[in-house]
């Protein structure tokens, strides 16, 4: 669950303030909130609205992949000359068959106009 205090919430974007500006004049019509505290909740919301935390944690998920893939990479790479025949057919039909289970489980959750299938 997303609370208004924690830093890395995906609501606190320019469309979550936008949202709670048209919405909480009627929760001081209901007796939600106070007239004087509407303000106050704007004000900290807006402060503390940022993507930028997104970002970093995308960034920094994208380079610990692709340090991982490299890694794994290089690690095959060094031990090809020692693996015998059958475990390199192995590893080969192994990583075609991931990507190819990744690709099914991947594009079928994505809208249908970016779906490539």
């Amino acid at each position: 669950m997303c609370h208004l205090i924690e830093n890395d919430c995906p609501l606190r974007d320019n469309k979550f303030l936008q949202r709670l500006k048209q919405e909480i004049p009627a929760w001081v019509e209901r007796g939600w909130v106070q007239p004087d505290q509407q303000h106050a909740i704007l004000d900290h919301v807006a402060t503390q609205a940022s993507g930028a935390t997104r970002y970093l944690t995308m960034a920094f998920a994208l380079m610990g992949v692709l340090l991982l893939g490299t890694g794994v990479i290089t690690f095959f790479a060094a031990n090809w000359r020692e693996l015998s025949k059958l475990a390199k057919l192995m590893i080969l039909f192994g990583a075609m068959w991931l990507a190819y289970y990744f690709r099914h489980t991947t594009f079928d959750i994505l809208p249908p106009g970016l779906n490539v299938s």
